[in-house]
């Protein structure tokens, strides 16, 4: 699960920008990606596939 939260703070700008946006679809499209994200490596991180 460490690994998760180094690929994810390298997007903390990214996620960041999320205060001074306004379409909620896209804040939505921003937060399902970092969810996706953290999805990936915790999967990764449990079935022991580190070539992820």
């Amino acid at each position: 699960m460490h690994s998760t939260f180094r690929y994810l703070s390298v997007f903390f700008p990214v996620y960041a920008a999320i205060a001074v946006i306004r379409t909620k679809q896209l804040r939505w499209l921003i937060v399902a990606g970092f969810a996706g994200l953290s999805f990936a490596g915790a999967w990764a991180y449990t079935h022991s596939a580190w070539y992820l």
